[in-house]
Order: structure tokens, then sequence, then C-alpha cells
């Protein structure tokens, strides 16, 4: 999955002085390219910062979610991901809650828990239905492969 680091791209001024934003930056763009355990080394500082916004945080705790299910650990990246939505609460930007839909369907899928995963990957589906996102309703649709016994 391309992941879009918002972190980087919505940055405070005081990212562009810190050599671990452009690190992050850089292993998140290059997802099947780098070990997803750098990843969630970089992040941690990240969520620390005190000025980041709701979105920054929510795609901050997304990023980790998905750096956590990359190394096998699900169950921690179900509770980073359930933290994301709900610090995102009501409001969330739709594109971002499917795409968060979509990451706690694939931790759901690492813990085998394909009941899960399919309901997740449905309630991203619907999401991405309204909002015409063709190219991540075939991303979704794609994942599903994996959701069937």
């Amino acid at each position: 999955l391309l992941v879009v680091f918002v972190v980087c791209l919505f940055a405070l001024p005081a990212f562009a002085q810190s050599p671990d934003i452009d690190t992050a930056c850089g292993l998140d763009s290059q997802y099947d390219l780098r070990d997803r355990r750098e990843t969630l080394k970089l992040v941690e500082p990240i969520l620390a910062l005190p000025d980041l916004t709701t979105a920054q945080r929510v795609e901050a705790l997304r990023i980790k979610g998905n750096a956590e299910t990359a190394v096998g650990s699900n169950e921690k990246a179900v509770e980073t991901l359930t933290l994301a939505l709900t610090t995102a609460g009501p409001e969330i930007d739709p594109h971002l809650k499917a795409r968060l839909l979509l990451s706690m369907a694939s931790a759901y899928r690492g813990l085998k828990q394909l009941d899960k995963a399919m309901a997740h990957s449905l309630a991203a589906e619907e999401i991405i239905v309204a909002l015409g996102d063709e190219p991540l309703l075939l991303e979704c649709l794609a994942g599903r492969l994996y959701y069937i016994d």
C-alpha cells in the first residue's frame, strides 16, 4: 500500500528543522523497501510532539498502526488504529476514515479474525463509493481477497 505521510504534508515549521521527520517521511514513502521497525522508532517522537493538529496525530497513529501490522504486532495495531479513530472523532475526513478502516481490516486479517476484517473493509467500501474514489476502491477490493476463507 502506498502510504502518504500527511504529517509531513501539513508539517509544523518545527518539523522542517528535524532530520528525524525527514527520515520518517522517506521511510514511509518507501513502504515496500524499508523495514517498518524503523518507522515505529521514528513515529513515537512525532506522536510526543504537543503541537500536532488532530489530523496530524491521527495520520501518525495510522502510520504507526500500519507499521505494527507489517511487523506482525497486530493486536497493538488494532489498539493504535482504534485510538486513531477515537482521536479523529465524528468530524473525521472521510478519506482518512476509509484508510483507517482499511488499516483495521489488515490488522484483523493478521489476527485471523476474518469476520472483523471483512466488516471493516465493507465499512470502508461504503465510504469510498460515496466519495467516488476509484483507485482507493480498487485497493479496498483487492485487499478483500485475503479476507475470504
